[in-house]
């Protein structure tokens, strides 16, 4: 077997695929019918998925289905590509339908990297964004099943996934959980302490995060399989968490997003709100005793410290910060 596929069971294997300046993980669920979970960016399938499908005997063509745990750039940014060479099916949860429609549809979305860097007051980022978006995503590969909370997917063999409404991330972020086995395929709807170091996990919806990491806690999930490796503490920084530590991929998670709703609502009540920019830098501070705090040395703060201190703004206030 390639070393760029791991067998986390009988039925199923991990693919590691860079992508810019991070990894994103691409699951193989093999029943009767196989089935990627994400499909990546652009050129993920082609540089990393087909060697590693080869390595199992599998071809792309054989796959049947793409189950998106949310449709951000890296997770289906490579559906046009399978779609091209393949037969397979695209099922996506019907709140993140809006962002399947190509590289332009995130530009507007209110959970993209566009409308935090307007936030901060660098429109200059925007082209950026842009740029990063036409590079990594393909055209529109419309949905071929909508998922919703409760449903089932039947691979055969056994492989019977039970749909998660999981939002926070996004707003149709889903887990899937194969029940029998204990495994748990989150995507990024979990992200403890964050992927990148000292920047904190992003999200766009603060309380639907911490719900669904209440709700989540209790489901007696033995191996985790998270879409990056996420910083978790004392926990090794794997995107795989087995035994005790799977289930304190969900308590830290809502530990965490506790922790920045009380510093967003200690700055609140001592800020005279400046500008977005300023705000955030002073939840940072309120933060950096009990969270790993990260600045950057052109915007000042990370981006993803910017969505979830924006997204706990907004469920404090009841509304997005305003620019006017």
């Amino acid at each position: 077997m390639s070393e760029g596929v791991e067998q986390l069971h009988p039925q199923i294997y991990r693919i590691p695929a860079p992508f810019g300046n991070g990894v994103v993980e691409i699951y193989v669920l093999v029943g009767k019918q196989v089935a990627l979970i994400d499909s990546g960016v652009k050129d993920t399938v082609p540089r990393y998925v087909e060697p590693a499908l080869a390595t199992l005997n599998l071809k792309l063509s054989d796959v049947d289905w793409v189950l998106h745990t949310h449709a951000h750039p890296d997770h289906s940014g490579g559906d046009e590509y399978v779609k091209a060479n393949s037969q397979a099916k695209f099922a996506v949860h019907s709140a993140d339908v809006p962002t399947t429609k190509g590289p332009e549809s995130f530009m507007e979305s209110p959970h993209d990297i566009s409308q935090l860097v307007r936030l901060a007051g660098r429109p200059d980022l925007v082209a950026t964004r842009r740029q990063f978006l036409h590079a990594n995503v393909g055209a529109e590969v419309a949905p071929d099943r909508l998922l919703a909370d409760g449903d089932e997917v039947d691979l055969g063999r056994g492989l019977v996934l039970r749909v998660f409404h999981t939002p926070g991330h996004t707003p149709g972020a889903t887990s899937f959980y194969w029940e029998r086995e204990g495994f748990l395929f989150s995507g990024d709807s979990f992200q403890v302490r964050g992927s990148t170091p000292g920047w904190l996990p992003l999200y766009f919806y603060a309380g639907d995060y911490m719900r669904s990491a209440t709700r989540m806690a209790e489901v007696p999930a033995r191996t985790v399989c998270m879409a990056h490796g996420y910083n978790a503490g004392r926990w090794p920084n794997v995107p795989v968490r087995r035994g005790r530590g799977a289930g304190e991929v969900f308590r830290e998670s809502l530990q965490v997003s506790q922790t920045i709703d009380a510093a967003v609502a200690k700055v609140r009540a001592a800020s005279d709100k400046a500008d977005f920019l300023s705000f955030t830098k002073a939840v940072l501070a309120e933060v950096q005793y009990d969270l790993p705090v990260l600045l950057d040395r052109d915007l000042g703060v990370g981006l993803h410290s910017l969505a979830s201190v924006h997204a706990h703004y907004a469920l404090q206030t009841g509304h997005p910060w305003s620019t006017e």
